[in-house]
């Protein structure tokens, strides 16, 4: 997530760092820090995180794609609203805002981030439970609703959660760490997605889907005691890390004052917009249009998956050799192509939902970190988790009117009988083409402004 201080091609370093970057032999201070992150509690804490993040990913896994798609089918849900409701944690980004109202106090972080880490994990966990409440419909749908909002505290520390823990990695480290931890998780995920698609297809067939929920419930919840468990083993944070009281007015200043910040968010706008017009109604395409069964879709999952892992560290060197900058240019391309072929996907041509999965899983690989990362690059470090927070807030607010969008034009596409202007097409085809045009914008924001903003090495 987090990363070295980026080399660049096309950028130009801030002047103002730049003497300090000379070639000279490391300081007695650096030495020491060197020294730190090798001591027995930051090496724990590194390996608690890896954990951490692996099991949370888990339970992430298991609330998207086809099985959250499985359980609002039970529940009567129709695909746009499911498309919607795939959509609404891009809302829960709007909860980093009040990260703010922490970092404007000294409390401990650990603290704060496994209270809410806890009550969070714990909330997402019943989701699979809401069928089984004596309520309507509708009242299930509110229930839901609020569930998904709840895990909204998780989105509260998630910037907090970031620099906390990765605070235990050496600097010049973090790229190769970040990539590690992501292809630990998505290995052990492989192995985890078979297992639940298998488990929901087996009672399926038998009849019983709602044991395949309660099952899912059980396996959430031991994550979420092992996700607890990891948190309480990470390094506790000092006051002096938690540094010193801001104001709001500092902090927007330190933030959105800053213009080349600005561009980083006018370029998640375009990311998330574009990527949550069709992201989330691709679980209906799957399981209704082409007749795809859950362990079908989540061996592609499983491909998608290995395509991440070992694009992952390719992605890392080459952002490490050029810029974050130039690798979201890169991952972008790859989203371009994601969404070019669902255009080709019909029933006669399913397998292309196959070369969408692992070209959006290569994107991903590399415009996570790098989004992250880029931060660094043009907010000063001690406002960096702020920044995240207003970056991705505004990020999720569009995903989610991006998605409204989108559920009102595919209701309007299946109600025509799945033609446009005479066109026999899925709704979803349609979707992709404004996703593939605002990922092409977006690349081309990246290439004519990003990358010839001047870069903070920090």
């Amino acid at each position: 997530m987090a990363e070295i201080p980026e080399t660049v091609n096309n950028e130009e370093k801030d002047p103002a760092l730049e003497g300090s970057e000379s070639a000279a032999a490391p300081s007695a201070d650096e030495l020491l820090k060197e020294d730190i992150y090798e001591s027995a509690v930051y090496k724990r804490s590194r390996r608690s995180y890896v954990i951490q993040c692996m099991v949370e990913y888990f339970i992430t896994l298991t609330v998207t794609d086809a099985f959250l798609v499985k359980l609002l089918k039970y529940m009567g849900f129709d695909d746009a609203k499911i498309g919607i409701i795939s959509s609404l944690c891009s809302m829960a980004f709007l909860f980093q805002l009040l990260s703010m109202l922490i970092t404007r106090t000294r409390v401990c972080r650990k603290t704060v981030i496994m209270i809410a880490d806890i009550i969070s994990q714990l909330l997402l966990s019943s989701l699979f439970l809401i069928p089984f409440l004596p309520f309507g419909t509708t009242n299930k749908l509110i229930i839901m609703i609020a569930v998904l909002f709840a895990n909204g505290l998780w989105y509260l520390m998630y910037s907090t959660t970031f620099q906390w823990a990765n605070s235990n990695v050496d600097p010049h480290k973090r790229a190769s760490f970040s990539a590690t931890k992501e292809i630990i998780s998505l290995i052990t995920g492989i192995v985890y997605t078979l297992a639940i698609g298998w488990m929901f297809d087996f009672f399926e067939a038998q009849g019983s889907i709602q044991t395949a929920f309660v099952w899912a419930s059980v396996i959430m919840f031991t994550c979420c005691v092992a996700d607890f468990i990891c948190l309480l083993l990470i390094r506790k944070d000092t006051p002096e890390e938690r540094g010193d009281k801001k104001s709001f007015r500092e902090i927007l200043r330190h933030t959105l004052g800053v213009k080349n910040f600005r561009s980083i968010v006018y370029l998640t706008v375009l990311w998330e917009f574009g990527r949550y017009f069709s992201i989330g109604f691709l679980g209906t395409l799957k399981t209704e249009d082409l007749s795809m069964n859950v362990l079908l879709i989540q061996i592609v999952n499983i491909g998608a998956a290995l395509c991440r892992m070992f694009a992952s560290r390719p992605f890392g060197k080459y952002s490490d050799r050029t810029s974050f900058a130039h690798g979201i240019k890169l991952a972008l391309l790859f989203a371009a192509g994601s969404f070019a072929a669902v255009i080709l996907t019909t029933k006669a041509t399913w397998y292309m939902i196959i070369a969408q999965a692992a070209l959006m899983a290569v994107c991903m690989a590399g415009f996570n970190a790098n989004s992250f990362n880029i931060v660094y690059s043009y907010v000063d470090a001690h406002y960096v988790p702020e920044a995240m927070a207003i970056k991705n807030s505004i990020g999720g607010v569009c995903g989610f009117l991006s998605s409204l969008i989108a559920s009102r034009i595919l209701a309007a596409v299946q109600a025509n009988g799945n033609t446009v202007f005479g066109i026999q097409l899925f709704g979803q085809q349609l979707l992709a083409c404004v996703s593939l045009l605002l990922m092409l914008a977006a690349f081309l924001f990246t290439h004519f402004v990003i990358t010839r903003q001047k870069v903070m090495v920090q």
